[in-house]
C-alpha cells in the first residue's frame, strides 16, 4: 500500500474518531431538548461532553505530531494507548451488562479500523525517518 494511501485512510479514520463524539453529544442533546432521555442518557451525554473536551487537545497533538510532522514516537504512545484503553473499555461494557452487543460490536470495529490504520502509519514513518537518518549519516 502506498504511503499516500495509508496517510489518507488514517486520517479518514481519525477524522470519524474525532466528529463522532462530537455527532452524538449534539444528537443526545436534541433527544434532551424533545424530553426523550432519561438519567442514564443524561449520564451518557455527560460521559461524552467530557471526553469530547479531554480528547480534542490530544486528537490536535495527534494529528500534528503524527501525521503532519510525521513522528514515530506518539504513534508508538497511541498504538498502546488504543490496546489498553480499549480492553479498559470493553471490560467495562461486559461487566456493566447495560451495553447491547451491536454498540459493542460498533466499538470493537471502529478501535480495531483505528488500531491498523495507526501502525501503518506508524510503520510508513519509520521508514521514513530511517531513511532520514541514512541520508544524515552518509552526507
Amino acid at each position: 500500500m502506498t504511503e499516500e494511501k495509508v496517510r489518507k485512510q488514517w486520517l479518514t479514520c481519525f477524522l470519524v474518531l474525532l466528529i463522532l463524539p462530537i455527532f452524538l453529544l449534539i444528537l443526545m442533546f436534541l433527544i434532551e431538548l424533545m424530553g426523550g432521555l432519561d438519567e442514564g442518557g443524561r449520564r451518557a451525554c455527560r460521559e461524552i461532553f467530557v471526553y469530547t473536551i479531554f480528547s480534542t487537545p490530544t486528537m490536535l497533538a495527534t494529528y500534528l505530531l503524527a501525521y503532519k510532522e510525521r513522528g514515530t514516537l506518539w504513534l508508538l504512545i497511541l498504538l498502546i494507548n488504543i490496546i489498553v484503553f480499549s480492553g479498559i473499555e470493553i471490560l467495562r461494557f461486559i461487566l456493566s451488562g447495560h451495553v447491547s452487543e451491536t454498540y459493542m460490536s460498533i466499538y470493537v470495529l471502529v478501535q480495531s479500523w483505528y488500531f491498523v490504520t495507526t501502525y501503518r502509519l506508524y510503520k510508513i514513518n519509520a521508514v521514513r525517518e530511517y531513511r532520514e537518518y541514512q541520508k544524515e549519516i552518509q552526507g
